[in-house]
């Protein structure tokens, strides 16, 4: 029996460690193939591009060895093709070609979204509606409606919403139904809560809403390139040191 078992678990490894594999070229066979179709669309001269697919790969490459330590299956492709395009078009940035830092930027914004949505919001979700929440009232207080929306319309929460929600929680200001709800939620996940309450993520997360540029500085397209380099340090630390937004945020996603 135990050596049917063993067998078992062995052959079920080696269908993981091939399935991994496979993913793994698909993933960089589609980074390289829509980061440098949309990156190519950025360019007012196309052929004034020193980069080839040489240094396409090396990007995707580097991408792929910041995260090798989490698993593929828990990386969405769009994630990473978010990460790739932005990479690729900041190299442009940086080497003096005409692309609009927003382009840049909303691709780390969409990655944060989507792993604020997938590593905190959608457990706290289900967390909340256990709760009977919905017969609380909200008020007038913004942070409050916010909470709500996301509970029962399934909105999405800002990082901006979500910074301002963990400052009340780290300060014990915590006097409203659904803010309350939250830190209930971040009690029954401790891993989490040291992450998303540590000085060094507030730190983080206070820098780049304060910077508006996933804000006020979009709409405006008011975007400047050394604000660029500011918010794509504090996301991915420039894919050097794991100190960074995004990677504890992916890291977040295989504690809980």
């Amino acid at each position: 029996m135990n050596k049917d078992l063993s067998k078992e678990n062995t052959s079920l490894q080696e269908k993981l460690a091939r399935m991994q594999a496979w993913m793994k070229r698909e993933v960089e066979a589609q980074i390289v193939s829509i980061g440098k179709k949309r990156a190519l669309k950025e360019s007012v001269k196309q052929n004034a591009f020193l980069i080839g697919d040489e240094m396409e790969e090396i990007i995707t490459e580097k991408i792929l060895l910041f995260f090798s330590d989490i698993s593929l299956i828990d990386l969405s492709s769009d994630i990473i093709t978010n990460i790739s395009q932005s990479e690729i078009q900041y190299y442009f940035l940086i080497h003096g070609h005409k692309i609009a830092p927003l382009s840049i930027t909303i691709g780390y914004q969409k990655v944060l979204e989507a792993l604020v949505e997938d590593c905190i919001v959608s457990g706290f979700r289900k967390f909340a509606q256990k709760k009977d929440i919905f017969k609380k009232k909200s008020g007038k207080d913004a942070l409050e409606s916010a909470l709500s929306l996301v509970i029962e319309k399934w909105y999405s929460l800002s990082i901006g919403r979500l910074y301002h929600v963990l400052s009340h929680i780290k300060n014990n200001d915590v006097q409203l139904p659904y803010q309350d709800v939250f830190y209930k939620y971040l009690e029954k996940h401790d891993s989490l809560k040291k992450t998303l309450l540590s000085k060094k993520f507030l730190l983080q997360l206070e820098t780049v809403v304060e910077s508006e540029v996933f804000s006020t500085k979009r709409h405006t397209w008011n975007i400047t390139k050394k604000e660029v380099a500011l918010v794509r340090k504090i996301c991915l630390w420039n894919l050097s040191e794991k100190n960074c937004l995004m990677y504890k945020l992916f890291k977040t996603q295989q504690i809980i």
